[in-house]
């Protein structure tokens, strides 16, 4: 029993060892890009990635994103910020684009057309891939704040549906994580590896990843059952409300600290008629949802439909996306991410709604 309990002792010791040692190497060399530890965003700062995209049409077949020392896309902060109109757009990955290269994402799309029509302007791209707007809260609060932009564009949605997950954060305090465990999770890197496969895998199963779709091989089904469609709502009321509230305080944050916030709703391909390319009907096509394109594109106006209501409620710019975006596989490679062409269109149709508020001011 005495060696049995030694070798146990030595075992314990032996595996304490080997995180300690493997936590050090991970401090000073860490391979993983992970962009959140604990409860804090880490920015990509002065990121340089070139990637080969062997299968998803609509993209370039080099791809080059980069990041600059703000760890956001676009041009870097000029001097004398207080002499530019500023802007920064937030949200997920239908935001950050990161498969479209640099040059060609949306927001600096619109940074080219609003540079061409208006003096001294700078817009950098803050959005993150998978982010919701609990992480665009930590952003706000950690990041953003501190820039004192003129407005904040929040295309937001997508990455909040049926999100019951968030609604854990929400029930603490960001900086609440107090004592050992609170320590460890902010400290360890071991510990951060393993929270975000974990988000990663969570990402997965919210079909929150990129894919690439060829539309004119999906099935259709025999018909809508609008029967389930109503008790999926049902089941999305909690994550509904938490996105309320979630958004309400991303404007007030913004507001109270002198920044316009604008509203953005999430557009996706699926919803009502004919895709004139693919021939698929964009109702009952088997994607995005399992009871086909109509029950994702319900659900999805449920969180747009919050968005609107804010936006109205606090008389702040809403750009309705959702409305305005043609639904067409020449714009999307799979439910919602944008094509080249796609990232031209909702430059040109943000660009048209901001211009006239900027021209106007």
């Amino acid at each position: 029993m005495h060696n049995r309990l030694k070798n146990i002792l030595a075992l314990l010791i032996g595996v304490v060892f080997s995180i300690l040692i493997l936590e050090i190497f991970l401090h000073i060399y860490n391979p993983f890009a992970f962009r959140q530890k604990g409860d804090k965003i880490i920015l990509p700062i002065n990121f340089n990635r070139v990637y080969k995209n062997p299968k998803i049409q609509g993209l370039d077949s080099i791809i080059h994103h980069s990041k600059n020392s703000l760890g956001f896309r676009g041009e870097e902060a000029p001097r004398q910020m207080e002499n530019y109109t500023t802007i920064i757009a937030v949200g997920g990955s239908t935001t950050e684009c990161y498969y479209i290269s640099d040059g060609k994402d949306w927001v600096t799309l619109m940074n080219d057309k609003l540079q061409n029509e208006l003096d001294s302007v700078w817009v950098n791209n803050a959005g993150l891939d998978g982010h919701s707007t609990f992480g665009h809260q930590i952003l706000l609060e950690d990041y953003l704040l501190k820039l004192k932009p003129n407005y904040i564009l929040f295309l937001i949605g997508r990455n909040d549906v049926g999100r019951r997950d968030l609604t854990v954060y929400d029930k603490r305090s960001i900086n609440n994580n107090k004592g050992f465990k609170g320590f460890v999770k902010k400290n360890s890197e071991i510990v951060s590896i393993i929270q975000n496969i974990k988000r990663n895998i969570a990402a997965r199963n919210q079909n929150l990843s990129h894919e690439n779709i060829v539309f004119s091989e999906l099935s259709n089904l025999d018909s809508i059952n609008y029967y389930k469609i109503n008790q999926k709502i049902q089941k999305h009321k909690t994550t509904i409300n938490a996105f309320e509230n979630r958004v309400n305080q991303l404007v007030k944050t913004c507001k109270n600290n002198g920044i316009e916030p604008v509203l953005i709703t999430q557009p996706t391909i699926v919803g009502e008629g004919i895709d004139s390319i693919s021939g698929i009907d964009l109702e009952s096509v088997q994607l995005c949802d399992d009871l086909g394109g109509k029950a994702y594109f319900i659900l999805l106006e449920k969180y747009n439909d919050i968005t609107r209501k804010i936006a109205y409620n606090y008389n702040i710019l809403l750009i309705d996306l959702a409305l305005e975006m043609p639904k067409s596989t020449v714009y999307y490679y799979d439910c919602v991410h944008f094509t080249n062409k796609g990232a031209e269109k909702v430059a040109e149709i943000i660009y048209n709604n901001m211009s006239s508020k900027l021209i106007e001011k």
